[in-house]
């Protein structure tokens, strides 16, 4: 069903896939990076990364723990984007055989499992994060985690719970936080009574909770400790603040969206709001919210709770935000929602329950609630409580909105008229047909959209320069003045930013010093005077050259002729400083003029280290930036010069490191625009191991005349993770070779004739 929707588009940039920003830049580059990276035993610093991060700790979030990625490991880089899709199906393919094991174990009837797997793998929200394929890795996965805990209470089999902790929390630290946080609401709802038997199983399940996270230990420990260090990670919630409690009036239409249509594409939503990435996604193709609004008004028990339970925290934010620790407000934790409503719509199939007057009530019901949609949301635009490309009728995309509202209708007429034939396998059968068209139809809809208005050759054209950009030797003492993932990550080319979220934490100080916002990519790196400079963003890939710039290497990909050119003069990597500014003096100082001030003092908090700035020459740098333009382009050329001429030499550089010789004839400070981070550690040639202050996000130590010095990365908590992984993994395997229950080879006993313990 994957490969149908997928397949026209694929073919047609012949193998090569391509969807449209994130997918393109991040998730084949991130994928080809972390390949190239372990088979050539780089799993340390990457200069590739950004101005510079650690492997291990960046990509363990997209790709390093997943079974996927590892699969795609088998073949070499170049087909990475070939592989993208098959891949992708495969994806699809693991969810819905995980959702079927799940949901089987509360059906009689394998067709009715099978439509819940089917509205799970193909709901709105793997529709929408198809943009962000590694959301497909933990959809893909999850189900196994509920499995292997339903198998643990009720045939008290050891270590399969402890294995699917393991993988689902190696696959992804992020999303795993949420998925242990629902599995003790899933716990609480369907097995929690009282008897002093719980104790002893909660305490069975923490034991084994607890192994799977050790076993997990080589990628969770070093990902927690950078995500620490990282000010995107620390911004939480503010019980003061109203939109802890509720949401404003256009999220709310968004989340009923998200219900009852099939999903917009996050980059262009057709209503609403244009742009959208929270993940707000949950419509399950053909039936809706109808079968689990039938069986939410039809049963008790468990399974209406957590639905409840669910609802509300779709609802209210703080509620919401427990599944991220309430670090955030967003929807990514939707598609553990999404398998429960999916469970509940294959309950009222197998129950019979669809041709009853409840479910007819339910599914008119929810088609009602679509023109109640639409004449809700042209009365909040047209009282201005929308974003301005909203207008005064919310639709923003007239063509893909109303598609979308027919193709939530349409269904919904089919099914009603199903709900009427008296022959259930027909009627089980059309109900089939019904949810595989939409499931299709609704994906290569949203490939489409994604792909509309977008050149996908053109990034077809980029890997393939990329590729072969890769053959050039670039000097190491300076960096591309670049911030394409395809030139630096496929293409050997040391840039000066990347679009990536996973960066090293004192990056962002880089960026705050010299008074940028940082996110997962740079909007505005270029407007601050001498800030490429600053960075050393010397060489320049382009097909064009720029008047004045010296050409370096020319090569030819995809019959386009590219070049490399000369783009500095620029700061080199490493330089050396004999004067100094107190930080909080260089903040002070104007935007204009502060990169050109770092290029001339070390800004650096003890000023006894080196001769500081004196109050006359603050005031005249200060002043640089009310003077001319001419002046203070020459203050600029004046403070890259003086650079050059302090100039220490990189050289050896490995992910374990580099060394850096300097040229001065006496002592100095040695500055290396390398992020900071606590895994580094430098030792020279004349005096041992040194003390690495932190400058501007950046990289300091003293140094001796002509010293030579080792800087060293080891990642953090990196051993420590290992040693929890060995242990984990040996007492997993303990556990299942001791388990009673391993001549039991069927995971399905719920509902399939044997006489269950735990309550329905």
């Amino acid at each position: 069903m994957s490969l149908a929707a997928m397949l026209v588009f694929v073919i047609s940039d012949g193998g090569f896939m391509a969807l449209r920003d994130d997918f393109d830049y991040q998730q084949i580059y991130f994928n080809y990076l972390s390949g190239e990276a372990i088979k050539s035993g780089s799993l340390g610093w990457s200069w590739s990364i950004d101005l510079g991060s650690d492997v291990i700790t960046s990509m363990s979030f997209y790709t390093l723990g997943s079974p996927f990625f590892w699969l795609l490991m088998l073949f070499p880089a170049k087909a990475v984007p070939y592989i993208m899709c098959p891949l992708l199906a495969l994806k699809y393919a693991v969810a819905s055989a995980g959702s079927y094991l799940y949901i089987k174990r509360f059906t009689k009837k394998e067709t009715s499992a099978l439509i819940g797997s089917v509205l799970y793998s193909f709901s709105g929200f793997s529709a929408s994060a198809i943009l962000f394929n590694h959301f497909h890795d933990i959809m893909a996965l999850f189900p196994f985690l509920l499995i292997a805990l339903e198998d643990k209470l009720e045939n008290k089999r050891r270590g399969l719970f402890a294995l699917a902790v393991f993988i689902n929390c190696l696959c992804n630290y992020y999303f795993f936080i949420g998925e242990a946080i629902f599995l003790v609401i899933y716990y609480l709802v369907r097995f929690a009574r009282k008897d002093k038997a719980m104790l002893k199983e909660i305490a069975s399940l923490l034991m084994e909770g607890i192994f799977g996270v050790m076993a997990a230990g080589v990628l969770f420990v070093p990902s927690v400790l950078a995500i620490m260090d990282n000010p995107r990670s620390s911004s939480g919630i503010r019980l003061t603040s109203m939109s802890t409690w509720k949401y404003k009036v256009e999220r709310y239409l968004a989340i009923y969206k998200a219900f009852i249509l099939p999903s917009d594409i996050m980059s262009a939503q057709s209503n609403i709001i244009e742009h959208d990435y929270t993940s707000c996604a949950a419509y399950l193709p053909g039936v809706g919210i109808s079968f689990a609004l039938s069986y939410v008004l039809s049963r008790k028990g468990w399974l209406r709770k957590l639905l409840l339970i669910l609802t509300a925290a779709t609802l209210i934010p703080i509620i919401g935000s427990v599944f991220i620790l309430f670090r955030e407000f967003n929807f990514r934790w939707l598609y553990m929602f999404i398998l429960m409503l999916s469970l509940t719509s294959a309950k009222v199939i197998d129950e019979e329950l669809i041709r009853t007057g409840i479910t007819r009530t339910a599914v008119l019901a929810v088609a009602a609630l679509v023109p109640v949609y639409i004449a809700t949301l042209r009365f909040i635009a047209s009282r201005g409580k929308l974003s301005e490309e909203a207008g005064d009728t919310g639709i923003i995309r007239p063509g893909p909105f109303y598609l979308r509202i027919v193709l939530a209708i349409a269904p919904l007429a089919i099914i009603l008229a199903l709900t009427f034939v008296k022959n259930s396998k027909a009627a089980v059968s059309g109900l089939l047909s019904v949810i595989v068209l939409m499931s299709v139809a609704t994906l290569a809809i949203n490939i489409s959209e994604y792909r509309k208005d977008y050149d996908t050759k053109l990034r077809k054209d980029w890997f393939e320069a990329a590729v072969e950009l890769d053959k050039y030797s670039f000097d190491n003492n300076y960096r591309s003045n670049n911030t394409r993932n395809y030139f630096c990550m496929a293409g050997g080319a040391h840039g000066i930013a990347n679009f990536c979220s996973t960066i090293t934490g004192s990056i962002y100080k880089t960026y705050n010093t010299f008074g940028l916002e940082r996110g997962p990519q740079v909007i505005d790196l270029f407007k601050i005077p001498g800030f490429k400079e600053y960075l050393s963003g010397r060489y320049l890939i382009d097909e064009e050259v720029l008047e004045g710039d010296e050409i370096l290497y020319t090569f030819e990909a995809s019959g386009r002729t590219w070049y490399v050119t000369d783009d500095g003069p620029v700061c080199p990597v490493a330089f050396t400083y004999g004067r100094s500014i107190r930080y909080e003096d260089l903040l002070k100082l104007p935007e204009d003029v502060r990169a050109m001030a770092a290029m001339n003092y070390l800004a650096i908090g003890d000023q006894d280290i080196l001769t500081p700035i004196t109050d006359r020459e603050f005031f005249d740098t200060g002043l640089m930036s009310r003077k001319s333009a001419d002046i203070r382009n020459r203050y600029l050329e004046d403070s890259v010069s003086s650079a050059i001429e302090r100039q220490a030499q990189i050289s050896d550089i490995t992910s374990r490191g580099f060394v850096v010789t300097t040229t001065e004839d006496h002592e100095t400070f040695l500055f290396v625009s390398c992020p900071y981070s606590r895994g580094w550690s430098a030792a020279g040639d004349m005096e041992g191991s040194k003390k690495i202050y932190e400058v501007n996000g950046f990289m300091a130590v003293s140094a001796k005349p002509g010293e030579a010095i080792t800087f060293t990365y080891e990642t953090p908590g990196l051993k420590a993770g290992i040693a929890l992984t060995i242990f984990g993994l040996l007492a997993i395997a303990g556990l299942i070779i001791t388990s009673p229950q391993l001549s039991k080879t069927s995971l399905q006993f719920v509902n399939r004739g044997k006489k269950s313990t735990i309550v329905q």
